[in-house]
């Protein structure tokens, strides 16, 4: 199973995703994977034709807008957010915690969670043929998709996970204190 989550809107990039699946399977006998995506937005009815188009109805799902989405995530083998821009990914660092193995285009702040071949692997936008192949090679590799998952883990935790937070807000304080001359006790 491969996914995303977000918006479903031009800029997030989901056709190119549909596109990469169409891809996925050909010359080689394989079966195709099943691809979820989670999330709603003004692109649905586009992305639904784009899938009748190229005969995937048998492989995509469109979940919706989901209250949590960790179980959605703990059933995607591959996380992909092929943004054609982008900021720093809510659902990109969601699915990192959730130690999935990521593909991600090279765009906006994806590059800032993402360090290729170490956390997971950046793509460039626009381009369905290489997407594809990086799900492929994360699909067929499940011992390399585990490594790049967990040392994901490991990094978005240490930046982003609570205790870093904490830290990072109690050093504020102290420089706030400190710039009023109080000392901490």
């Amino acid at each position: 199973v491969v996914g995303t989550v977000g918006r479903l809107e031009r800029r997030k990039g989901q056709d190119q995703l549909i596109a990469a699946l169409a891809e996925l399977g050909h010359g080689n006998g394989a079966g195709r994977p099943q691809a979820v995506l989670v999330g709603d937005g003004p692109s649905r009815a586009a992305l639904a034709a784009q899938v009748t188009r190229l005969g995937l109805d048998q492989e995509v799902r469109f979940l919706g807008m989901l209250p949590d989405v960790r179980p959605a995530l703990a059933a995607m083998d591959v996380f992909v957010l092929p943004s054609w821009e982008e900021g720093m990914s809510n659902a990109l660092m969601e699915a990192m915690a959730a130690e999935r193995p990521v593909v991600a285009t090279a765009v906006g702040g994806n590059g800032e969670l993402i360090t290729h071949e170490r956390t997971g692997l950046l793509v460039p936008p626009g381009d369905p043929r290489t997407l594809a192949q990086a799900i492929g090679a994360l699909l067929q590799d499940p011992a390399r998709a585990a490594r790049l998952a967990h040392e994901a883990r490991e990094m978005v935790t240490q930046r982003f996970g609570i205790q870093a937070r904490v830290a990072e807000l109690e050093q504020l304080y102290l420089a706030r204190l400190a710039a009023r001359g109080w000392r901490a006790g």
